[in-house]
Order: structure tokens, then C-alpha cells, then sequence
């Protein structure tokens, strides 16, 4: 007994062009309500600020985002409540590896807080379209008997 994927090369192709189609706007989102909480924030410590509003704007976004994706890109109907809890445990996981690599970034080795979001965006992108995948949308097996 051998077990494939139920969901096609070309279907999960498509898939990945919407999540990259919709990840544009989110990106785009995402680094408006991060530049909008750069600019208005208090100042208390650089490092710390760049942080702060990358952890606002990425734990806002990534509701938008998990509505979008379940709608658009996977078109799933499954329970609401159970792909959102697995989907923010993805988010989650992601986000607070991408905010310890922003704080070290900014920090330690002085990168620019606004060309440093712009790198973390497509590889946090690609670790959540992975994540949702396997986790929050599942993608179905078939069992074949050889």
C-alpha cells in the first residue's frame, strides 16, 4: 500500500500562485501598518521599536491573511475555528522567529529596519505557504493499494 497526495502538481502550482498573488497584498499591508507604527511610535529603544511593529503589523495581518487564503487560495470549507487556530499556531511560530531575526538584525549587525523587512517578507511567506499547507489546510491523502 502506497499513500499520494490527493491535490495535483498543477492544483498545488495554482495554489502557490494565489498565496503568492494574495502575499503581495499582504506584504503591501503589512509594510503600511509597519511604516505607519514606525513613524508614530515612542522611541525607546531602536531595536526594540523595529520589533514592536513588526510583531503588530505581522499578528494583524496574518488574521487578514488566514481569511484570504482560506477563501482564495485553498478554497477550503472546513471548520473556520480549526484552521484558524492552526493557522496562527503557523503564524505564530513564524512570526516570533522572524521578530528574533529582525531584533538581531537591527541590533547586532545594524541593518536598515525597513530593507530588513522587506528580506524577511518573501522567506516568511514561503515558510507560512509550507506551514498552511501541511497544517492549517491540510491537503488530503489517498490511499492505493499496488
Amino acid at each position: 500500500m502506497s499513500v499520494e497526495l490527493s491535490v495535483t502538481k498543477k492544483e498545488l502550482s495554482g495554489e502557490l500562485t494565489r498565496f503568492a498573488l494574495l502575499g503581495i497584498f499582504n506584504v503591501g499591508v503589512m509594510l503600511l501598518l509597519f511604516s505607519i507604527i514606525r513613524y508614530t511610535q515612542p522611541e525607546i529603544y531602536p531595536a526594540l521599536d523595529v520589533a514592536i511593529a513588526w510583531l503588530i503589523s505581522y499578528l494583524v495581518t496574518s488574521l487578514m491573511a488566514h481569511h484570504l487564503h482560506r477563501k482564495y487560495t485553498f478554497a477550503t470549507d472546513g471548520i473556520y475555528k480549526k484552521s484558524l487556530v492552526r493557522a496562527m499556531y503557523v503564524y505564530t511560530s513564524v512570526m516570533v522567529l522572524s521578530t528574533v531575526s529582525i531584533y538581531v538584525l537591527v541590533d547586532v549587525f545594524g541593518f536598515n529596519d525597513l530593507i530588513t523587512a522587506l528580506i524577511l517578507n518573501p522567506i516568511t511567506g514561503l515558510l507560512n505557504f509550507i506551514g498552511l499547507r501541511l497544517l492549517a489546510f491540510e491537503m488530503p491523502l489517498i490511499e492505493k493499494n499496488n
